[in-house]
């Protein structure tokens, strides 16, 4: 078997150090890519994801298998996170240079629940 397969129970597997860990259920491997961004640009967390779904798209476009689930902003620790479902983590680097998220790290994820879509960023938290 591949790293990075499921494993004949179903459970996910996991590949070299920057191998994918797999959603549970499911065989598209998950990747957050973390990003800073100042506490004080709150309201550019929802364009940042924006931008990489529009990223997305375009790749997508392209033929790279690569799909945008959410974004994520801490403010207290000045990090966003993006996630993506996508074939490697080069991919996903090539997603977020395209939307512009400056620099950043990508690393492998385990999503454990289905994510749903909003944006829902309120000024002064």
């Amino acid at each position: 078997m591949q790293p990075g397969t499921r494993a004949a129970r179903g459970r996910p597997t996991e590949a070299g150090p920057r191998g994918p860990l797999l959603r549970l259920g499911t065989s598209v491997p998950t990747y957050l890519l973390e990003a800073y961004m100042p506490r004080a640009q709150t309201q550019d967390a929802c364009a940042a994801g924006q931008r990489a779904q529009a990223a997305v798209d375009e790749l997508a476009r392209q033929g790279v298998p690569i799909r945008y689930i959410r974004t994520t902003f801490l403010p207290d620790d000045e990090t966003c996170f993006h996630a993506f479902e996508a074939s490697s983590a080069e991919q996903v680097e090539q997603a977020g240079r395209r939307a512009g998220l400056g620099h950043t790290r990508v690393i492998a994820a385990l999503e454990t629940s289905q994510p749903t879509r909003r944006c829902s960023i309120k000024k002064g938290r």
